[in-house]
C-alpha cells in the first residue's frame, strides 16, 4: 500500500467567516487540562472499585437477561417467543419491528433496516441508523472492557450526528460528546483518539480520527474527497477499488472502526465483497443480540 499522505486544506469561503467554527476549537477546548483543572478532576473522581467479572459471554437467546441495558430498556419476558436470530427475524419476523440495546434511544427496527444491514435490500447502502447503531455497540463493548479492569481504552467513537453538529456549528450539542456529559461517550480528557463517521453524497461513508494531543485529523476509506470545513490527511492504507466499495462504503468504514481501536484483522483476503458479506452478518448478530423492549410511557 501506499502510505503517504496527501495534505487536503480548508476550503477557503470558511476562512473569511467572522465567527469562529465549532470545528476550529472544540477538540482543543476539552484538552486543555490546567494544573487546576486536573487538580478538579481529581477531587471530582470516585475512588476506584474493583472491576467485577462479566458473565461469560454466551450468544443465545436468553443471555441478553445478562446484559446491561439502557436507561430507556427493559429487560424483556417475552424472549422465549422472539425470533432466534437476526436472518429469522427478517425472513417470518415474530413482530413489524423490535428494539436493540446499542441505541441511545428507542429505535424501532423494522425488517427493512435488518435487510440493508445484511445486503438483500437497498444494495446494502447502510444508512446512519445503521453506522449509529454500530457505534453504540462499540462503545457498549468500550465500558464492559473497562469493567473487566482494561486500561487502554484511551478512545471513542462518536456517532454521525457529531459531524453534523460541527459543520452547523451546532456548539451546545458538540460539546456535549467532548466533556463527557453525553452516555456512552468519555470526556476529550480521558481519550487520545476520537474517531467519527460521517456521510458524503450517494450513501459515501467515511472515517476520521482526530488525534487530541495535537488535533491532527485523519481521513480514512477514499481519497479525493475534499470536506469544506476542516483541514485533514488522507490515510490511503485501506482504500479498496470503486467497484469493491460500491454498496459498502458503510461497512467498510464499521470495519476500520472496530480494527483502528481493537487491531481486530480486517479478515480482507483476494475478496472485499465476501468479507463485507461476512461482517454485515457479524454486525446485525451483533446488534439483534442486544435486543430488548423499551419502558413503557
Amino acid at each position: 500500500m501506499d502510505n503517504r499522505r496527501n495534505k487536503q486544506s480548508v476550503n477557503n469561503e470558511y476562512n473569511s467567516q467572522p465567527v469562529q467554527k465549532a470545528s476550529t476549537w472544540v477538540f482543543q477546548k476539552w484538552r486543555r487540562t490546567t494544573k487546576n483543572a486536573k487538580e478538579q478532576l481529581r477531587e471530582e473522581q470516585p475512588p476506584e472499585e474493583q472491576p467485577q467479572e462479566e458473565p461469560e459471554y454466551t450468544h443465545n437467546k436468553r443471555s441478553v437477561h445478562r446484559q446491561h441495558v439502557r436507561k430507556w430498556a427493559i429487560l424483556d419476558d417475552e424472549s422465549e417467543n422472539w425470533s432466534t436470530n437476526v436472518e429469522q427475524f427478517y425472513l417470518n419476523g415474530d413482530a413489524p419491528f423490535c428494539y436493540s440495546g446499542v441505541f441511545n434511544t428507542p429505535l424501532p427496527l423494522d425488517r427493512s433496516f435488518w435487510g440493508t444491514m445484511l445486503g438483500y435490500t437497498s444494495n446494502g447502502y447502510l444508512s446512519q441508523e445503521h453506522i449509529q447503531g454500530w457505534v453504540g455497540r462499540m462503545m457498549n463493548w468500550r465500558q464492559r472492557q473497562q469493567q473487566k479492569g482494561a486500561t487502554n481504552m484511551r478512545w471513542s467513537i462518536l456517532p454521525p450526528q457529531f459531524y453534523d453538529y460541527l459543520v452547523d456549528s451546532c456548539t451546545k450539542n458538540t460539546v456535549s460528546f467532548a466533556n463527557g456529559k453525553s452516555s456512552p461517550f468519555p470526556s476529550f480528557f480521558d481519550v487520545d483518539y476520537v474517531y467519527f463517521p460521517f456521510c458524503v453524497e450517494n450513501n459515501e461513508w467515511l472515517l476520521v480520527q482526530v488525534k487530541l494531543r495535537n488535533v491532527n485529523l485523519e481521513m480514512f476509506c477514499k481519497n479525493g474527497f475534499s470536506p469544506k470545513v476542516m483541514s485533514f490527511e488522507v490515510n490511503k492504507d485501506y482504500v479498496q477499488s470503486q467497484a469493491d466499495l460500491h454498496g459498502n462504503q458503510g461497512v467498510h468504514a464499521c470495519m476500520l472502526m472496530e480494527h483502528l481501536v481493537t487491531g481486530k484483522p480486517l479478515n480482507i483476503s483476494n475478496n472485499f465483497r465476501e468479507s463485507c458479506i461476512a461482517y454485515r452478518r457479524f454486525m446485525a448478530d451483533q446488534m439483534y443480540f442486544w435486543r430488548c423492549l423499551p419502558r413503557p410511557g
